[in-house]
């Protein structure tokens, strides 16, 4: 298991699974960040899909929306992590991360997709598959202990979608202001706010398509 630091976000599938707002409109992106948008979530409530788009890696720092071909490979999502926040740093699975921050790790699907799964403070692992629920395990149904040797691979899902790229993990700040934005042609960064009790309490009885995308972008 890699060690943990102390600043590990305590996982709480209540808060993120419960509710229809925050469930669909936040990725594994928002979640590896612990970062909760509630005007993001405003927005889904108000929509008969929840149709808004999620945070996304360099929209924060002029990266753009990525082209509809455009390939997610390491290098390139690496950029606009950093470019967002630069203080995030790269780390060894068996290196503790300092006071203050903890492990995300980020894997892709070179030509279709990215994704990211965090430590929690149990040493586990737990990821939120695009509008999905949030879980801990990988697609085989075990889980997590090293999401570098973790199956993410779905085959069986109506748009398949294989995460065969690992591309380290890294150290993210907790605890403190993050950069993040859903859609760079709206301006304005969201800072960071965990999760609470409240947001599972505000659970809608809507449905939508939009609870069941698994895609990040």
């Amino acid at each position: 298991m890699s060690p943990v630091s102390g600043a590990e976000p305590k996982r709480n599938l209540e808060a993120w699974n419960k509710n229809y707002g925050l469930k669909g409109s936040h990725n594994c992106f928002s979640y590896a960040m612990n970062a909760i948008d509630d005007k993001m979530i405003k927005k889904c409530n108000e929509t008969t899909d929840c149709d808004v788009g999620f945070h996304q890696p360099g929209y924060a720092s002029g990266y753009g929306q990525f082209p509809e071909k455009h390939d997610k490979g390491c290098t390139d999502m690496v950029s606009r992590l950093w470019g967002d926040n630069p203080d995030v740093t790269p780390i060894d699975f068996h290196e503790r991360c300092s006071t203050g921050t903890s492990k995300i790790a980020l894997i892709v699907d070179p030509r279709r997709d990215y994704h990211f799964v965090r430590q929690d403070s149990d040493g586990y692992w737990s990821h939120k598959p695009g509008a999905m629920e949030v879980t801990t395990k990988d697609a085989s149904d075990r889980p997590i202990l090293r999401p570098d040797r973790a199956l993410f691979i779905y085959k069986n899902h109506k748009d398949p979608l294989q995460y065969t790229k690992f591309c380290g993990y890294y150290c993210v700040p907790r605890g403190k202001s993050m950069y993040l934005m859903s859609d760079p042609r709206v301006g304005g960064f969201f800072s960071f706010r965990k999760p609470t009790r409240r947001h599972a309490n505000r659970q809608t009885r809507r449905k939508s398509r939009g609870a069941s995308r698994r895609s990040e972008d």
